[in-house]
């Protein structure tokens, strides 16, 4: 596995996003964790994900963790092992901090560290940061478009 350094985005439209990290508890690697530096943060086979995976088993784009001020959440797209949280099969699921997630011969324990932002991301939307809800809409309707646009075999890109 390999973790590409994805720009910090520690506030977005002035709601801070919880500092999240992967602490890889089964499978090789050189760092035993892995922090998650963007609010789509991308795991696959692909060299370009944030979390490259490498067993040939994975799509390219396997699953994505996605960071709000409110919520942390997986989310697998691709082609390949279960992914698990906790000991359910999911393919959708929130987290928090202490879970363990499997994804077929890796393991990560997750760990979230909340902002004081959580607790205000629920306010009124008269006290909200305009435009920061449609951005959330507008990147979650792009990953939506990416699973339903993702061809059944896995794509394989090359260069040169």
């Amino acid at each position: 596995m390999h973790s590409q350094d994805s720009t910090s985005s520690g506030s977005i439209h002035g709601n801070s996003l919880p500092q999240v990290a992967l602490e890889i508890t089964r499978g090789r690697a050189r760092e035993r964790t892995r922090e998650v530096r963007s609010r789509a943060f991308l795991i696959g086979s692909a060299p370009d994900s944030d979390l490259v995976l490498g067993d040939a088993r994975f799509d390219e784009l396997y699953s994505y963790v996605m960071l709000r001020p409110d919520r942390v959440t997986i989310r697998r797209l691709g082609v390949g092992p279960d992914l698990c949280v906790g000991d359910e099969v999911a393919s959708v699921a929130a987290l928090e901090h202490g879970d363990r997630l499997r994804l077929g011969p890796f393991e990560f324990r997750v760990g979230i560290e909340w902002t004081p932002a959580r607790q205000s991301a629920q306010c009124p939307a008269e006290f909200q940061t305009p435009g920061a809800i449609d951005d959330d809409a507008a990147l979650e309707r792009l990953l939506r478009d990416v699973e339903r646009f993702r061809p059944a075999a896995p794509l394989r890109l090359f260069a040169g």
